[in-house]
């Protein structure tokens, strides 16, 4: 739908949008509040039925939220987190007003000049708190238009000969750009956009080439992506004042931003196969971005039953998100028992087991319950994993927990006994949805096949939200 430009000042409405700075109103907006109004086209939205479940679960969290919340981003962000996104919590809070403030600079938190900053990047600023809730992938483009009149470009010398069309210079102190810098120094800028979108449009008539966000090349345009044998992401990361990081509000808006960028994560990081280095940093086009967004899941099994229903369920968590990540089984019924004296011994079975976990993206462990507590042999694997001092190869990996019985309590005590060992080990725990799986063997058929049902209703919802957690909690991978 198209919505129409905001003017100079405070319109009354829902949410505001503007391309840079502007002046706090002097009174609060009348509610229930009046259309909408913001800058540009908006050109995706969120799945209707994301906005309704959104939407009541802000509704039950507690008492109606009111105010004004200024949010500023970059443009390279501002379609993934405006209107979509913030319906829902518009939809469940209608007198909560949002102005999203559409600016490549960097406004101050500090002096209130906004509540919530997005942006590609850490916070540099003193006492703000930050956290890293996304990526977005950059590759190299140029039209076809382009190629042929001016051939392709040698950054290996620097590209001499060729032209660029590229941010301004103020915009570019960022990793990619410094390096995109040092790739084109014989090369002549044809073109400084203000914008990611006058950067695209200047490349697709034929100006020269340039470094985009994947996503934007995505849609419909004539641009080809150069093979720079360089995979190049940004961190998106949020920040807000500590002051003000509890304010109802501010919070319910984070929340949401959270998850629109999580939805998101298919377009602004997507999957595409890896190609082949080139031998200079720009050769031939290709229709993909050079890297592979799909973590790897190590999933460690807590039974020793080779047909057992932890395994089962294994299998099936690995089927169901098959696209969404890759999995890696690290088996633990070979692990000799801990024993500290050994650790000098150079124990192959502990060192492969070691080896086998550092690489992993984050950590699943499915496992049954016995007398209220794991079973003997994942206790084992952790210790062994924790060892020696100082080298833990769980620590920093974002972790998650699925639990099943024959009975009806679903492995609650093993859950959280397990929990309280990764509290220890500095693995980050998905809290929700909480996997306690009762009547196990219900879920599968004779051929240890998940049957349709709740049970892989639930399941399909774990692995999604399970992917987006271990996205949110990047892991230091050795």
């Amino acid at each position: 739908m198209t919505l129409t430009m905001a003017a100079q000042g405070f319109h009354a409405g829902r949410a505001i949008a503007s391309a840079g700075r502007w002046p706090r109103p002097s009174f609060q907006p009348p509610c229930p509040a009046s259309p909408l109004v913001i800058a540009e086209t908006v050109d995706r939205v969120m799945p209707e039925e994301f906005s309704q479940d959104a939407a009541k679960r802000l509704r039950a969290a507690g008492p109606r939220l009111e105010g004004l919340v200024r949010v500023t981003t970059v443009d390279a962000l501002a379609t993934h987190i405006r209107t979509a996104g913030l319906k829902p919590l518009q939809d469940a809070h209608l007198c909560i007003v949002i102005e999203l403030i559409i600016d490549n600079r960097s406004l101050s938190l500090a002096r209130r000049e906004a509540d919530i900053a997005v942006r590609l990047g850490r916070f540099d600023a003193h006492g703000m708190v930050g956290r890293k809730f996304g990526e977005m992938a950059f590759a190299v483009y140029t039209s076809p238009v382009y190629l042929e009149a001016h051939g392709w470009p040698d950054s290996g010398s620097g590209a001499p000969g060729q032209t660029t069309v590229r941010v301004q210079d103020d915009l570019l102190d960022t990793p990619d750009g410094r390096w995109f810098a040092d790739c084109t120094t014989q090369a002549e800028p044809a073109l400084l956009a203000s914008s990611r979108e006058n950067q695209l449009q200047g490349m697709m008539a034929g100006h020269g080439f340039g470094q985009l966000p994947c996503y934007l090349p995505a849609r419909p345009s004539n641009l080809l992506r150069l093979d720079t044998g360089k995979a190049s992401t940004r961190e998106i990361w949020m920040g807000v004042h500590p002051h003000t990081r509890h304010v109802p509000r501010i919070t319910a808006v984070q929340d949401v931003l959270v998850a629109a960028i999580a939805l998101n994560k298919a377009v602004l990081l997507p999957e595409f196969d890896t190609v082949a280095p080139s031998p200079s940093p720009v050769s031939q086009p290709q229709k993909e971005c050079i890297m592979t967004a799909k973590p790897t899941i190590g999933i460690l099994i807590g039974s020793l039953q080779a047909n057992g229903l932890s395994r089962k369920l294994a299998a099936a968590i690995q089927t169901l998100g098959a696209d969404q990540f890759h999995v890696s089984v690290i088996e633990i019924g070979a692990l000799p028992l801990y024993n500290p004296e050994r650790e000098g011994q150079g124990v192959a079975e502990w060192n492969d087991f070691r080896a086998a976990v550092a690489p992993m993206d984050g950590i699943l462990f499915v496992t049954p319950e016995y007398n209220r507590s794991v079973p003997g042999a994942l206790k084992n694997a952790i210790d062994v994993g924790s060892r020696p001092y100082g080298a833990s190869v769980w620590a920093g990996k974002p972790a998650g927990v699925v639990s099943q019985s024959p009975g009806a309590i679903g492995g609650f005590g093993a859950n959280h006994h397990l929990r309280q060992s990764l509290v220890f080990l500095d693995m980050p725990a998905m809290q929700q949805p909480e996997a306690y799986l009762g009547h196990a063997a219900s879920l599968f058929d004779d051929a240890g096949t998940l049957v349709e049902g709740s049970g892989k209703t639930f399941l399909e919802g774990f692995v999604t939200t399970f992917t987006a957690w271990v996205a949110l909690h990047p892991a230091k991978t050795v």
